[in-house]
Formats: C-alpha cells, structure tokens, sequence
C-alpha cells in the first residue's frame, strides 16, 4: 500500500509538492553555480526555529556569498498559477522575508510555473530560467497590512494580482522580474547556453556587494 502510494505521488502527471520543488531547483541550483564559477558551491536549511525566525528555506553559498530564496509551490488557476503567501503559525513571512531585502541580503521567492514530474524531468537543467520560474524579491509584491496576513499571488500570462487585498500588479509579460528583458526569453529553447547564463545573471546581478557575486547560471549542455 505504502509502496503504491509513493508511486503515484511520483508520477508524470500527478501534481507536485512544494518539496519536490525545493529538492529539484536546488540541484539545479548547485550545478549551475560550480559550473559557471568551477568552484564548489553548497546548500544550507535552516532549522524549524531559524526559518520561523528569518522566513526562508535554504541558502546556497559560493565563494563566501550567499542567495536565499523561499519556494513556494504552483497551483494551477487557469493559463496561470496560483501561489500561497504566508500559510505560517504567525502569517508574516512575507514579513520577514522584506526585512531581509531591506538589510541587503540577496533574497527570492522562487515561483515555478510547472506543476508536474514530467515537466521536471523534460526540461532538465532549464528549470531556472523563464517561463519554469519566476523569481521575485519579496519588495516586488506589494502584500497589504505590512506584509502580514493570508494572502494569494496570482500569475497568468498577461498580468498578476493579489487576494486579498485585490491588489493589480503591473506587468505586461508572464515573468513579472524580467521587465524589459522579457522578449529574449521567447526562444530559450532554442539553445545558446552562455547568452542564457549573461541574461540570467544580470537579474541577480544587482544585488548589494555585501551579496552580489552568488548569481545563480544556466548550466552549458
């Protein structure tokens, strides 16, 4: 029975757990990074104290830098994606999580716009880049009552918003973080994996120089 019930939670096409998203963009993570600098890089979770405390789930190092990113799992609304903020004991991570930012540490909400197995295992080693992730500092959505309190993030192909408040984000793209950058992502398919590493690392490339350094790449294939 047991045996049975793991199978068909690791199914193609059953639907994905936040973990499983986790485990799958932090291999992905670690791979870029020692292939981008040959250097090895590393992971670090915090303990359940420590992430009620500061708000994310892992870190990854290289070279003494550091990125944090809280990931959160898609729900499919749609053409788009639903995600849930804040479903904590004390509903203010989002909080904290803008308090990190504010202190310039290089922090992200990972948002990946897949929600199945199959799409993990068809787009291997692309799982960072747009459209699969959307990653966006915590200042980049505007959550009412000082980021405390339930809330959901909505991301479709021509907009996003929030509930509730019912807050329209501005974005005319289905990656809101590439801004004007949006339209060399369409072909990403198409190969050229160092012109993928150089876009994607000038969206993590402005970060403070207390952080900066730790950009996360696009693996060569």
């Amino acid at each position: 029975m047991a045996t049975s019930a793991i199978a068909a939670a690791g199914s193609a096409t059953a639907t994905i757990s936040e973990k499983t998203v986790e485990l799958n963009l932090s291999i992905e993570i670690a791979n870029f990074l020692f292939a981008r600098h040959r250097r090895p890089a590393f992971a670090w979770g915090p303990t359940l104290r420590e992430e009620a405390r500061w708000g994310f789930d892992a870190a990854y190092g290289l070279q003494g830098r550091f990125i944090y990113i809280q990931f959160k799992r898609a729900y499919p609304e749609g053409a788009g994606h639903l995600f849930h903020l804040n479903r904590t004991k004390a509903r203010d991570q989002h909080q904290k999580l803008q308090a990190l930012e504010l202190a310039g540490v290089a922090v992200r909400y990972a948002l990946p716009r897949f929600t199945t197995m199959h799409h993990i295992e068809r787009y291997r080693r692309r799982l960072l880049i747009p459209p699969h992730t959307a990653w966006l500092r915590p200042s980049q959505i505007p959550v009412p009552n000082a980021g405390v309190g339930h809330h959901d993030l909505h991301i479709h192909r021509h907009r996003r918003w929030l509930t509730s408040d019912p807050v329209e984000m501005d974005s005319g793209d289905d990656n809101p973080f590439l801004g004007g950058r949006a339209e060399e992502f369409t072909a990403f398919d198409d190969g050229g994996a160092e012109h993928w590493a150089q876009i994607f690392e000038k969206v993590f490339g402005d970060d403070r120089d207390s952080t900066r350094g730790a950009s996360l790449i696009f693996l060569p294939l």
